[in-house]
C-alpha cells in the first residue's frame, strides 16, 4: 500500500531506532498533526536487538487529513531519553 489514508486502521507504524532497546521503560511514537495538535501513540517493542518498535493505528487516531511529523521516544532505566529523527507523512482523505 502507498498511501494511507485518514480514518485508516489497517496500519502499522513502524520505526527503526538505530540500536538496541535494553534497559527501555517508555516508548512512544510521538506526532505532530496538520492543525498542530501534538501527542503521542504508545509503541512496543518488536525486535530489542534491531531496534525496532511499532504501534497498530487504532480507530480515530488518524482524524486529519495533511501532512503529519512522527518521531520515536524513548526512555531507558538510568534516565536517558532519546528522542528521534521526525518524518514527515502526508495522511490524504479517502478517495483522493
Amino acid at each position: 500500500m502507498m498511501n494511507i489514508y485518514k480514518g485508516q486502521t489497517a496500519l502499522r507504524l513502524t520505526v527503526r531506532t538505530g540500536g538496541p532497546l535494553s534497559n527501555l521503560v517508555s516508548c512512544e511514537i510521538r506526532y505532530c498533526k496538520p492543525d498542530g495538535v501534538r501527542g503521542s501513540f504508545p509503541a512496543l517493542v518488536k525486535d530489542a536487538s534491531r531496534g525496532i518498535v511499532y504501534h497498530d493505528i487504532d480507530s480515530g487516531e488518524l482524524d486529519v487529513a495533511g501532512w503529519w511529523v512522527f518521531w520515536v521516544y524513548l526512555g531507558f532505566d538510568d534516565g536517558r531519553q532519546a528522542p528521534g529523527d521526525a518524518v514527515r507523512v502526508f495522511v490524504a482523505e479517502e478517495g483522493s
